[in-house]
């Protein structure tokens, strides 16, 4: 997988205008269809990006798909940028995502991202599930902390529990 940054997404931006330009002759007489495939493989690029920002929790694709990018895009950059074989992506396609999982995903990112100060957004990004499933979880659940509204602080509940421990000790 190839670390991404915001100046390999505009070298990539740049390299495919430079292949259109060489294919049509000119900017200008670039195809309709051309450029709404270049905007889609620079966004899902950008989104890419962001997802490994956050710690590449997940499936690079279905968090591709969460930003509705087609899927010619989708396999393109999977390929490109992930590594991830064409028959992976068909196997990806076929295996339902469970809820199991995903909780299991979000106490895997809080387990190394302890201390972070993340949003309750942050966290209904990151797990894929609704707001108010989210905030419901966030309120019972010992990885996170409350430090005001709509703002929480991950935590370690064995670490907090030690530390309980021995303050009581």
């Amino acid at each position: 997988m190839i670390k991404l940054n915001e100046e390999t997404v505009e070298q990539y931006h740049a390299s495919l205008w430079s292949a259109a330009e060489k294919e049509y002759g000119s900017m200008s007489k670039v195809a309709e269809e051309e450029i709404w495939r270049i905007s889609e493989l620079v966004r899902g690029l950008h989104v890419l990006h962001i997802w490994q920002q956050q710690g590449s929790v997940g499936s690079a694709v279905r968090f591709l798909r969460r930003y509705d990018l087609p899927q010619r895009a989708i396999d393109v950059l999977a390929l490109d940028y992930i590594g991830i074989e064409v028959e992976e992506l068909e196997q990806e396609k076929a295996q339902p995502v469970k809820r199991a999982d995903k909780w299991k995903a979000l106490e895997d990112w809080a387990k190394k991202n302890t201390y972070a100060e993340v949003t309750t957004e942050q966290v209904v990004e990151l797990s894929g599930f609704s707001h108010a499933t989210v905030l419901n979880y966030i309120k019972t659940s010992p990885f996170f902390k409350k430090i005001q509204r709509g703002s929480w602080e991950v935590r370690d509940p064995k670490e907090d529990r030690v530390s309980a421990k021995n303050a009581a000790a």
